[in-house]
């Protein structure tokens, strides 16, 4: 019977390592030769362009040969059933958050004195016929949404003129002493006016409307009021705005009510 020879300590190791070396080198070597699986589509190749997805809450958009993120959160990702919000008033800080897309408004909803109502990019709020957000002249709303991912109002009923009305937006916002309100990205479509403007003045500040679009409203994309007959009154095309198929104009005089 023959006795294997003990192999010295500092060798057994040195052998040790030379083993998990190799394993290491064939394991990124299958991993290269394999692929990883990915844990998201973006970058990855995809043939349609224009073709858009939802990946979890994420938009995704075919540009280039692969998969761009469009928006973090979208609301046509959204599991929905959405969030009910009855005529009530907001009187704490408030957000509406994408995830919780469809916003379904019924009555007004107002937003009172100090309170702010945040509505998240990529959010869309649905309105029922004469239903509208008003913000106190003393309240304020933030919307500050991004190419891809703009909040979305538009009627629950899909037709032009189903929400707010002839004196009215589906969200109005004041001119303030105060803090105004922001507006970047919004899309308001099919209301009878699209966004409510008032209280514009020589002395107050007026609201923050930027890069946004105002369509398919049966009367105005935007709905002016002044304090005054010369009250000034920003120039919303400057600012980025755009307006398409709105029944009686863009922009309605700015006469004193």
């Amino acid at each position: 019977m023959s006795v294997s020879p003990l192999l010295p300590s500092s060798l057994s190791s040195s052998l040790s390592s030379f083993r998990l070396l190799v394993l290491a080198v064939l394991t990124l070597q299958l991993s290269t030769t394999m692929g990883c699986p990915r844990s998201t589509l973006v970058g990855a190749p995809c043939e349609a362009a224009g073709e858009e997805q939802c990946e979890d809450l994420q938009k995704l958009h075919c540009v280039g040969g692969a998969y761009q993120l469009i928006a973090p959160c979208h609301a046509d990702c959204a599991p929905g059933p959405g969030v009910t919000h009855e005529q009530s008033s907001i009187d704490a800080d408030e957000t509406w958050l994408c995830a919780d897309s469809p916003h379904l408004v019924r009555g007004v909803v107002g937003v009172a004195v100090g309170a702010t109502l945040t509505i998240e990019p990529g959010s869309q709020v649905r309105l029922e016929p004469s239903s509208h957000v008003d913000v106190d002249v003393d309240g304020r709303v933030v919307i500050d949404a991004s190419p891809g991912a703009e909040v979305v109002f538009t009627s629950n009923n899909e037709l032009a003129g189903g929400f707010a009305t002839a004196a009215t937006g589906g969200l109005n916002v004041f001119a303030t002493s105060g803090e105004p309100s922001l507006i970047r990205h919004l899309i308001v479509e099919r209301g009878q006016n699209g966004l409510g403007v008032f209280g514009l003045s020589s002395t107050a500040t007026p609201p923050v409307i930027e890069r946004s679009t105002f369509r398919d409203n049966s009367l105005f994309g935007l709905r002016l009021s002044c304090d005054a007959v010369d009250s000034p009154v920003p120039d919303f095309a400057a600012a980025g705005n755009l307006f398409f198929a709105n029944g009686d104009g863009d922009v309605s005089t700015c006469s004193p009510e």
